[in-house]
């Protein structure tokens, strides 16, 4: 069956988001924008959806750079739907968490970290990994896409070039997919401008996106192996897609976001010919809130404070144990039948000491655990990056001074941990290298248990290293559902000021 090729033209990427807009007068128009948020949020919640594909490569870095916004530390969730690209898929949905952290040189953007440079005035160079969220659906096949080959999205290497021009900015990159199936190479330019009207940003933005002939026939293309009567066989070559939209935030407190926007996409023309491709326009619609704190408080606390150092160690526990039920102390059995290990080490900076006056202290912190599972498979490391909360004003706290700590973020692990395997294997269930990553924990002032004031601030608890993907709601974290649980002891102690 002949082969057909069609290249150039252009086209449009459908980006998910959604905006409101209000008028600003006196205070009435206060009042009303604050009605309108309240409104924009219910009307959000039957959406119950994902940050697509096509958002991440349309007017990905207009939504990328205001969700991060106003910098410094943040946690939160976007929810978005589109119209899938692919013939029979209808709506995609999902629910993406958002990590958020901006230093001086490093960066963690939900789907991205890296290093960012500062060559001259008003502009900034990321350089980055990114995970891709593109390619088939992952939980179910329509019937027009079955017997094609898996096409998940994968990693990309990218630099991101910005230039400010006050409250409008262009931006230019390039990204190659990375790996043993390396998916091709795209270039994009783009531009946004802010509107400030009282709590509310608005943020028109437009984008021109060229991917080659590989990355297009990666997740758009039919194999002669994968033709059918009704499927011809079909390679596309390089194109142009194009995108717009419209975005926006509203500023509920200090610290609290919503983030919203609608925004529409057409793929080349070489793209919408693919047999397996939705013609006409994508469109779609993306709502979320961010709690950031703020750059500065936190990068003059960090270099006021400590850093805190944690060794580990842990073994998974039983696959009936899951985490609700290990914190509560209802099931704390070790996988004695299949055991695998961990030890790690962590390392932190307090964030925020005394929270809104609470006892509450925020602590950020990367850590390594090394996954011993041999005999089962081989050896394995795993990255964690996440925000810690910290409660210490129990009763006792005067006399044993007590944590109890609970941490989210992003975890990454090569290979998938055994103790993951096994689980998901015997429900039929698919892994993920990325997940979101919890880590609950109690500890005592090892100077306080053992009358040595010296030691007051050396820690000796018990936590959970918990590895799940947010049950098969985001496409980011691969669609799981479950994951794994390990059970850990460990030594905390400060180094430093």
């Amino acid at each position: 069956m002949a082969v057909q090729t069609i290249t150039d033209a252009p086209g449009a990427r459908p980006w998910p988001s959604r905006a409101g807009t209000a008028r600003s007068a006196f205070v009435e128009a206060t009042q009303r924008s604050r009605r309108l948020a309240l409104l924009t949020l219910r009307a959000a919640a039957w959406l119950v959806l994902p940050l697509s594909a096509s958002a991440q490569i349309g007017n990905g870095e207009a939504v990328v750079d205001l969700v991060s916004k106003p910098a410094g530390v943040g946690l939160g969730w976007l929810i978005s739907a589109e119209r899938s690209p692919y013939r029979g898929d209808g709506q995609q949905r999902d629910i993406a968490p958002a990590y958020l952290y901006e230093g001086e040189r490093f960066f963690l953007r939900s789907d991205r970290f890296g290093l960012k440079f500062e060559p001259g005035a008003q502009q900034a160079i990321d350089v980055y990994l990114r995970r891709r969220v593109e390619g088939l659906p992952l939980d179910r096949l329509p019937l027009q896409l079955q017997g094609l080959t898996t096409r998940n999205g994968g990693v990309d290497l990218g630099l991101t070039w910005r230039r400010h021009l006050g409250e409008r900015q262009i931006h230019a990159s390039v990204t190659q997919n990375v790996g043993h199936d390396a998916r091709g190479l795209e270039l994009g330019v783009g531009a946004f401008t802010d509107w400030q009207l009282g709590r509310w940003t608005l943020r028109p933005a437009a984008s021109v996106t060229w991917r080659s002939r590989r990355s297009n026939g990666f997740y758009y293309g039919v194999s002669a192996d994968e033709a059918t009567p009704d499927r011809p066989a079909y390679q596309p070559g390089a194109g142009i897609d194009l995108s717009a939209g419209l975005y926006g935030s509203y500023r509920l407190t200090e610290g609290w976001r919503l983030i919203g926007g609608v925004g529409a996409t057409r793929y080349s023309r070489t793209v919408r010919a693919s047999p397996i491709v939705e013609p006409g326009t994508h469109g779609g619609a993306v709502f979320g809130a961010v709690y950031s704190l703020a750059q500065e408080k936190i990068h003059w606390q960090a270099e006021q404070s400590a850093t805190w150092v944690r060794v580990l160690y842990g073994r998974a526990a039983e696959d009936r144990c899951n985490i609700a039920m290990i914190v509560m102390l209802r099931c704390t059995a070790i996988n004695n039948a299949t055991p695998t290990e961990v030890v790690g080490l962590t390392v932190g900076k307090t964030l925020v000491e005394g929270f809104r006056g609470w006892p509450l202290d925020l602590v950020g912190y990367a850590g390594f655990i090394h996954h011993h599972d041999r005999p089962f498979q081989r050896d394995g490391g795993e990255v964690n990056l996440f925000m810690k909360a910290y409660f210490r004003g129990l009763p006792w706290t005067d006399r044993v001074l007590t944590r109890i700590g609970l941490g989210w973020g992003i975890t990454i692990a090569d290979p998938v941990p055994y103790a993951e395997v096994l689980e998901q294997a015997s429900r039929g269930r698919r892994t993920s290298r990325v997940l979101n990553y919890i880590d609950p924990s109690i500890d005592l002032s090892l100077g306080d248990a053992i009358g040595r004031p010296q030691w007051k601030q050396t820690f000796v608890g018990l936590g959970v290293t918990h590895r799940s993907g947010m049950f098969a709601n985001s496409r980011l974290l691969g669609r799981v559902i479950g994951g794994s649980n390990y059970i850990v002891l460990y030594v905390e102690h400060p180094f430093g000021p």
